[in-house]
């Protein structure tokens, strides 16, 4: 007789409760007021452009993309251009750890994705009785003549797409461990999705450039190990996760002097340090002159006319081989 070991299923993401599934044209004589509220949501642009904002700050997402709205996060949506746009929108409860991977995410979504979206939509049509052209109406009236378990497939449906968005987009998975924890050195061997994690994590410490980040912060938004992140490093990069970022903060002072975009004391701030003498410090450790002797040097001009590079060559660029 075959022995039947039991395995505990461990459910990253659960949808506590599906509020709403709306597919609506957005134009400039609708208008959508701004605002907040204790539930995930997120927006699809079908077709066109629409511009965004999430919390301080403003998008213009194009066809394909999707932004994640976390609970609590002001935003407003408007079109983008004269054109009518077309828009997913998918409000839904969900206290699931591993959803803070969508915490202030753009994604693109491919056929795959589309394809569980459009199925959402579909069922939504069957399954409600208010149209899902207007997002200002509620959906609790369920259509008598719905098809056997339509609400439970639009769950599942979604529960699937944000796994596979996930999945897809920079996580580093191991079937033993949650999300968030340190794995083991066999978690953090190279493989074919080891480069899109490290490709995720050096898009992340660029688009923070701004901020003082810390170690911990770095791991935590992208849902990875200390460990695992630093061996990475190590290993990919040639350097540490924060000497690679103050090395980038080096890199757009050196844009914003180029430009003559502010004061050094403008740029120190704008680039998150906490005074003009540390970021002075900071910058001959890393160039080996100051701010001002950079700037009336040769170099300013000769480094502005170097195209701009991906996150990985960049690594090569901070870190040349021997």
């Amino acid at each position: 007789m075959m022995n039947c070991q039991n395995v505990k299923l461990q459910d990253q993401i659960i949808i506590n409760n599906l509020l709403a599934v709306h597919y609506f044209p957005c134009s400039e004589n609708i208008f959508f007021p701004g605002g907040s509220h204790r539930f995930w949501e997120f927006l699809y642009v079908d077709q066109g452009e629409a511009t965004v904002t999430a919390g301080n700050q403003m998008h213009l997402l194009k066809s394909g993309q999707v932004i994640f709205h976390k609970p609590m996060e002001f935003h407003h949506l408007w079109p983008g251009s004269a054109e009518p746009s077309h828009i997913v929108r998918v409000a839904f409860e969900c206290t699931s750890p591993s959803m803070h991977f969508f915490d202030n995410r753009i994604l693109q979504l491919d056929e795959e994705d589309r394809s569980l979206l459009a199925r959402m939509v579909q069922e939504a049509r069957a399954l409600y009785v208010s149209p899902l052209e207007d997002p200002g109406l509620a959906q609790s009236e369920f259509r008598q003549n719905a098809p056997f378990a339509a609400l439970q497939v639009l769950h599942l449906t979604l529960e699937l797409l944000l796994l596979l968005l996930i999945r897809k987009n920079g996580i580093l998975q191991n079937a033993s461990s949650d999300l968030g924890i340190d794995m083991p050195d066999g978690g953090c061997k190279r493989d074919s999705g080891s480069e899109d994690i490290l490709t995720a994590v050096l898009r992340y410490l660029e688009t923070h450039v701004a901020e003082r980040l810390t170690l911990d912060e770095v791991c935590r938004s992208n849902h990875i190990g200390r460990s695992c992140l630093q061996k990475m490093f190590r290993e990919r990069v040639g350097g540490g996760v924060m000497e690679y970022f103050g090395r980038l903060k080096i890199e757009a002072a050196k844009q914003a002097i180029q430009e003559h975009s502010g004061s050094f004391t403008e740029i120190a701030d704008s680039l998150g340090y906490a005074s003009i003498h540390y970021f002075s410090r900071h910058f001959k450790k890393i160039t080996g002159i100051t701010p001002s002797e950079y700037a009336a040097s040769v170099r300013v001009r000769a480094e502005g006319l170097h195209t701009s590079a991906g996150p990985l060559d960049r690594c090569a660029s901070f870190y040349p081989k021997q």
